[in-house]
């Protein structure tokens, strides 16, 4: 087990991931949301290409390979499978569809296929 590596389960706004990044740690960052995905690879492409860092677009769920929907709010910190997570407190969404991983399933240091 590699024990300079940490995994970034809904890495929302990278917060967590910056921090761990700037540490040394190598991370692997997974959020169902692409947008985040892609903001992510935008600000941290220097880690990207350098291996340090792999960003994987899905959402963890018990069943492996299927597309669910995502449901993505004004409140981005609510993202969720469950929409009455994503629109509690009147928070409008909007859905995708978004491909599935279990947990044990993440391909560590491996890029997306």
């Amino acid at each position: 087990m590699n024990s300079n590596l940490i995994v970034d389960i809904g890495m929302h706004r990278s917060e967590d991931t910056d921090f761990y990044l700037k540490k040394g740690f190598e991370v692997v960052a997974v959020d169902a949301d692409p947008s985040l995905i892609q903001l992510a690879h935008s600000k941290y492409e220097n880690y990207v290409n350098s291996k340090q860092l792999t960003l994987l677009n899905y959402a963890i769920f018990d069943k492996d390979d299927e597309e669910v929907t995502f449901n993505i709010g004004e409140k981005t910190v609510w993202n969720s499978i469950k929409k009455s997570i994503t629109e509690r407190d009147e928070n409008q969404s909007h859905s995708i569809a978004v491909k599935t991983k279990k947990f044990t399933r993440v391909r560590i240091g491996v890029s997306p296929e």
